[in-house]
């Protein structure tokens, strides 16, 4: 059975206004001409005669939008994912996804604009109560490591203070790297409590100026597994635990606690190992004075590529030797 022309095109105008989303149509100037039912009531207006009067760069309730929309849809012909509130006709406002072309005749010239609105209120609604939890829980995060370092702090100084230079220049070499800074935060955090499993050692281990024996040497090295079990059940998108297990592992394998390879190495630990080494040869520590830079310095190039990931140790020589980086030991992610 054909179907008349007609029938057709008022089935297709039927269909546009019952849509679940606005439909509408403007003038090159942007006055709107047409608009389906949806739109009408999605800014509240009561009819499309009194939407008609409006022109649609005022729709949006930021003006920088309206400028960014038309330029983008007069550059390009079309826009699409656009979001943006738009002002209603009680003056309120909504989140809307806006996809919009410009459509022009055979001549290339502009005739009018067509576009779609999306009501995604409620969807923005649930991302501010998403980014309030992720920052409550963030708060949480930070307010914990910070509590551990402080918690090191007053049964060891040292270590604390080691900790935290560490934890800046190992937050400025994966920032030099070109990490994105989410990770550079992680970096930071794990280097921030690297040896926290030092807690549980003797200070007298700790501190002591004459060589230690094989019990001793090896309670020391389980400060890494120590660590890990500490921290292992905080709640974090960084791999805080497994920074703390592997920071003193080596990409040949001989390092502790579990003699790791190359590929087994999160890239987080290798710069942690590497920035642990430097401070640690650099810094004054309880049982002998400072090494001095020079020495820390040579002693990762020297095991550059075999012991420390190349591409982290040159750019740690890059920051102290080229560009002046001194190393802070301030609390603080400096990002």
């Amino acid at each position: 059975m054909s179907v008349g022309k007609e029938t057709l095109e008022s089935a297709l105008i039927e269909f546009i206004d019952n849509a679940p989303v606005g439909i509408f149509r403007t003038q090159k100037n942007g006055q709107i001409v047409l608009a389906n039912s949806a739109f009408v009531r999605m800014l509240k207006y009561p009819d499309i005669d009194s939407l008609r009067e409006v022109n649609a760069a005022k729709l949006c309730a930021d003006s920088r939008d309206s400028a960014v929309w038309m330029r983008e849809l007069n550059r390009h012909g079309i826009v699409q994912h656009f979001e943006t509130r738009l002002g209603r006709h009680d003056g309120s406002t909504l989140w809307a996804e806006l996809h919009g072309r410009a459509i022009k005749d055979e001549q290339g010239n502009l005739v009018y604009f067509e576009g779609v609105a999306i009501d995604i209120s409620h969807r923005k609604a649930a991302e501010e109560v998403l980014i309030k939890l992720t920052s409550d829980l963030q708060e949480s995060f930070d307010q914990t490591i910070s509590s551990l370092s402080r918690m090191m702090e007053k049964r060891d100084p040292y270590t604390a203070i080691h900790q935290r230079r560490v934890a800046h220049l190992a937050s400025a070499i994966a920032s030099e790297i070109g990490l994105p800074e989410l990770r550079v935060r992680g970096v930071y955090f794990g280097g921030l409590i690297h040896d926290i499993g030092k807690f549980f050692i003797p200070l007298e281990f700790l501190c002591c100026t004459g060589p230690l024996g094989a019990p001793e040497m090896e309670l020391i090295r389980r400060h890494t597994c120590s660590g890990f079990e500490i921290v292992k059940n905080i709640a974090s998108s960084w791999p805080i635990a497994q920074i703390v297990q592997q920071h003193h592992e080596r990409l040949n394998g001989t390092g502790y606690p579990f003699g790791l390879g190359r590929k087994d190495i999160l890239v987080e630990a290798r710069i942690v190992a590497v920035a642990d080494t430097v401070e640690a040869m650099a810094g004054h520590r309880p049982y002998r004075p400072s090494l001095g830079m020079a020495s820390a310095l040579a002693e990762i190039e020297k095991g550059s590529e075999e012991k420390y990931d190349a591409d982290i140790v040159n750019v740690c020589l890059r920051l102290i030797n080229e560009k002046n980086y001194r190393i802070r030991d301030d609390e603080g992610f400096a990002g």
